[in-house]
């Protein structure tokens, strides 16, 4: 009988063991699918911030078109926009910034400009444009024409919910997104 506890026990962790293996396989897999997707949203900036940097000057019409190409196709981004920091905003969606509202006190633009080498994303809050609710992933990308430049996307937050909803979850297990300070902005059960 001390034969048969000892080998009980030994096959009971050896099980505990595999199956927590395979929980956390999944749920590495899960993150890296989330990472991923939010990889990509950087990645548009950082295009379009090479592309601006390459133009050299503040062209509103030309930064305009190009915001406007790189969105065209992609329904995860509700708003793609450069703001400089003479107040100069351009946004992919033809958003006209209001004059009285200086950008560069925006969390999003003070954000990505404390954290230059990665792109931040803003806790959910209510879009002006549209009054839905929405982060902000926002890049700095450097200096143009002797102004500061940050990118942003806007992203609805009911995109992360399809986003996280699409995932393959294994059983019992729950996906969220938080932000950095702790925050969840979308999670499975929405």
């Amino acid at each position: 009988t001390l034969n048969t506890s000892v080998s009980y026990i030994f096959s009971s962790n050896i099980i505990v063991d595999k199956s927590m293996e395979t929980y956390i396989e999944g749920v590495s897999k899960d993150a890296e699918y989330i990472n991923g997707w939010l990889e990509n949203q950087q990645n548009i900036l950082e295009s379009v911030s090479r592309a601006i940097a390459s133009n050299g000057e503040i062209d509103g019409d030309w930064i305009a078109s190009l915001l406007k190409g790189q969105v065209s196709g992609r329904d995860q981004i509700m708003d793609l926009y450069a703001a400089f920091s003479n107040n100069d905003v351009f946004f992919a969606s033809g958003y006209e910034f209001p004059k009285e509202i200086d950008v560069t006190q925006r969390g999003w633009y003070v954000s990505a400009k404390q954290n230059p080498d990665t792109a931040i994303i803003t806790s959910p809050y209510t879009d002006v444009q549209t009054g839905e609710m929405v982060i902000t992933v926002a890049k700095y990308g450097g200096k143009v024409d002797g102004q500061d430049l940050v990118l942003g996307a806007d992203i609805y937050i009911t995109t992360l919910t399809s986003v996280i909803s699409e995932m393959d979850l294994s059983n019992n297990a729950n996906a969220f997104l938080a932000n950095g300070d702790g925050q969840i902005i979308s999670h499975s059960l929405e």
